[in-house]
């Protein structure tokens, strides 16, 4: 008995299978890189995005002064939010800076005085959102008295805090990362207003 040259049925429903098979484990193995590697994008950029709002947020704070107004440093504690004064980009200018936590989004507003004399009108804040995805957990920020020392576990001060008595001011927020297998991400930072330090 003659046979034709070629493959039978048999043979290429078998080359098919392990082609189809070679092919779904290269393309699994390429899914889980382009995974892995959104993972490692998403958290980079908002590593890199928080540390931006924190250094700034932590400078700004520190350098907290008296305004033109003779009014505290400090203008404002509350748990969702802080108001403060300070020169933010060293142009001898006092500026009222405020950082809030809003419908999950971390905003900073900044108003520039004017008018003579100096003053701050509520109507001229310029805001600008810097941090969405949080998670409503508050506090966001927590005041620390003259008590804190930094190396105990000292207690916060209780809400209403008087401006005044603060020392040290903690933020903490919670991002929800929206990206599988991130999850959330806590960022912290405690800030010592220079200006108050010794008061």
């Amino acid at each position: 008995m003659n046979r034709r040259p070629g493959f039978t049925i048999l043979e290429i429903i078998t080359t098919l299978a392990i082609f189809a098979l070679m092919l779904g484990g290269i393309a699994t193995f390429q899914f889980a890189i382009f995974r892995n590697n959104k993972i490692a994008e998403s958290r980079s950029s908002i590593d890199q995005k928080s540390l931006i709002v924190l250094r700034n947020f932590a400078t700004e704070l520190r350098t907290a002064e008296t305004p033109y107004d003779g009014s505290f440093a400090l203008a404002g504690a509350a748990d969702d939010s802080v108001l403060f004064y300070t020169d933010i980009n060293g142009d001898s200018t006092i500026e009222r800076i405020r950082y809030w936590v809003e419908n999950g989004v971390l905003n900073r507003g900044i108003i520039k005085p004017s008018g003579q004399p100096l003053s701050y009108d509520l109507s001229g804040e310029s805001i600008v959102p810097l941090i969405d995805n949080i998670v409503a957990a508050p506090p966001y920020f927590i005041y620390y008295g003259s008590s804190f020392d930094g190396a105990t576990l000292a207690p916060p001060l209780t809400q209403p805090v008087s401006p005044s008595a603060v020392r040290l001011v903690e933020m903490q927020l919670q991002i929800d990362t929206k990206v599988t297998g991130l999850g959330l991400r806590t960022l912290e930072t405690r800030v010592m207003i220079r200006s108050l330090k010794n008061k």
